[in-house]
């Protein structure tokens, strides 16, 4: 069963549509998010979109959507983003 994030950001994958390889590194994003514990009480679009500008920041890509344009697609903040990126840079470096 998909948790509700999952589906979010399978909603904004379709939406933004990465290339593979960016939309894996995503979904790792958000399982090191779940593992951690900092999906709960956050805004779902803003954990969404926070793991698909890591991911385009991890994949080397001629272009990619900017910070603030994930987020008007996710229907967030730029800030929230921006957030919730910080949160998942700061577990991932834990690992």
């Amino acid at each position: 069963m998909l948790t509700d994030v999952e589906i979010v950001l399978i909603q904004l994958c379709f939406e933004a549509d990465p290339p593979d390889s960016v939309a894996t590194e995503a979904f790792a994003c958000l399982e090191a998010l779940e593992d951690s514990g900092k999906t709960i009480n956050r805004s779902r679009a803003g954990i969404a979109a926070a793991c698909l500008v890591y991911a385009y920041g991890l994949v080397d890509l001629a272009s990619s959507p900017t910070q603030e344009e994930i987020a008007a697609m996710a229907g967030t903040t730029p800030m929230t983003t921006y957030t919730r990126r910080n949160e998942l840079e700061a577990v991932l470096e834990a690992e």
